[in-house]
């Protein structure tokens, strides 16, 4: 499948540059974030009277991995350097039978961030106020690269493979769909462990800014939330599983649709020459 033996030429360097930008758009926003919160915050200077800086680069890697964001952003340069590294490979499994870097779990992941994301922010758009209009230019560039351009990406190349790749429903209801939770699964172990660790040594404060980190994800805070918390997380679990059965069955049927329109453009094609 790597040799790309069943597209275009056209559409060959289609693909190579979409997943080449599938691994610099999302990378480039990982930076731009590390790089706002680190002139934002005094990471490295003293207090003053020379104690140690309160936010350390323990709370740095806090900061930027307890949002799922930036996980979705790893795994897009995840996939794009697999499909990349492997193109020399002959017999490939096809993009919809891989067990981990599915293309579906890349369109899962991307429709959990415009889920999530893109109704505040076209709500804030028309309103005119909101976080995009307070946030740095730096913050903004974030935004856009990981909330809406790797989505767009993401979505174009799920739409390509859709109609060259092989796709079985019941293969990938058995053997795959349960992968596409990994991910998700690793974000809340990192946070939860993250957030008990901290809390175990410095005992929980809300109004303690060094925790900030946890700000945005309060309805999930076993502190404050102990009982709406895990309800919280079990729903978002099947919903997610949800959403990649749904995908999967919408391949299904998109690629029936397209290969009848296929199928009936031949025939009529080879009715017009008789």
């Amino acid at each position: 499948m790597y040799k790309l033996s069943k597209y275009s030429k056209p559409l060959k360097i289609t693909i190579i540059v979409l997943m080449s930008l599938l691994i610099a758009i999302p990378l480039s926003g990982i930076i731009v974030d590390l790089c706002d919160r680190m002139l934002h915050y005094n990471y490295f200077k003293p207090g003053a009277n020379g104690e140690p800086s309160k936010f350390t680069i323990d709370q740095l890697i806090a900061w930027l991995f307890v949002a799922f964001t930036n996980w979705y952003a790893l795994f897009s340069i995840l996939y794009g350097t697999v499909f990349l590294s492997r193109l020399g490979y002959k017999n490939e499994r096809s993009e919809f039978k891989k067990f981990f870097f599915n293309n579906i779990f890349l369109l899962l992941y991307s429709i959990v961030i415009i889920l999530v994301f893109w109704p505040d922010v076209i709500k804030q758009i028309f309103v005119g106020t909101g976080f995009i209009y307070t946030n740095s230019a730096m913050k903004n560039v974030i935004t856009v690269n990981i909330h809406f351009l790797t989505p767009a990406i993401a979505l174009a190349l799920y739409f390509i493979f859709l109609k060259y790749e092989e796709h079985d429903f019941m293969y990938f209801l058995k053997r795959i769909s349960y992968f596409g939770l990994i991910v998700p699964v690793c974000y809340v172990l990192f946070a939860y462990i993250r957030l008990f660790i901290y809390v175990g040594y410095h005992g929980f404060d809300p109004n303690n800014q060094t925790i900030v980190w946890w700000n945005a994800y309060n309805m999930l805070n076993p502190y404050k939330n102990p009982v709406t918390a895990p309800i919280i997380l079990f729903f978002a679990a099947v919903g997610i599983y949800g959403i990649t059965v749904l995908i999967s069955y919408t391949s299904v049927l998109m690629l029936k649709v397209m290969n009848k329109k296929q199928s009936e453009k031949v025939a009529k094609t080879t009715k017009t020459t008789k």
